[in-house]
């Protein structure tokens, strides 16, 4: 309410097919939020799991847990799509994709930049590089920005996360975080 609905983007991502989260499950969730979130942004940034190398050993681990990854392809996966895409024009959002090698514009969804010049230009009145990334992904639209977040810092324990290499030394960043200190964790003193 304090910041208005330009500024606040709203990701749904990854969406990650399982036995446990297939299209259906999807569908749901995502129409559920986007209802809850109508009037609070006009933006929804949404991608498709990569399951990186250095995480195929967690996803595999899942198997024994009785999770399967699964792909979610053709008529299925176009049914998705356009379902996330209506789901947010009729909440007053635009939905656009996150670093997708794969083309969703057929299912109305634009590729989408988490970090757009245009949409800082807008709602911040300020210019910034207009140049993309060069460090992020191919399929990347961000401009240039540094990044204040920290590899190993998060709890949630997302098998498919390539942020989190060890759940022990992210529990450890955690208890060492200092809230008022200028870094997520204090630099190591060596």
């Amino acid at each position: 309410d304090r910041i208005g609905p330009d500024r606040i983007i709203w990701r749904y991502d990854p969406v990650v097919f399982s036995n446990a989260t297939n299209a259906e499950f999807h569908m749901k969730t995502y129409r559920t939020l986007a209802k809850q979130l109508r009037g609070y942004t006009r933006r929804s940034i949404m991608s498709v799991v990569n399951v990186y190398r250095k995480v195929r050993q967690r996803v595999t681990a899942l198997r024994e847990k009785g999770i399967d990854f699964l792909e979610c392809e053709g008529e299925a996966f176009a049914e998705l799509m356009r379902f996330m895409a209506s789901a947010a024009r009729e909440n007053g959002m635009a939905l656009s994709s996150c670093a997708q090698e794969r083309d969703l514009t057929a299912y109305g969804i634009s590729p989408g930049k988490c970090i757009d010049d245009g949409l800082i230009r807008k709602v911040f009145g300020l210019e910034v590089s207009h140049t993309k990334d060069p460090s992020q992904r191919k399929a990347c639209g961000c401009v240039k920005s540094k990044d204040i977040g920290m590899y190993d810092t998060c709890l949630y324990g997302c098998a498919y996360c390539y942020a989190t290499t060890s759940f022990d030394r992210a529990k450890e960043n955690y208890r060492k975080h200092d809230p008022e200190a200028p870094s997520l964790i204090p630099r190591s003193s060596s």
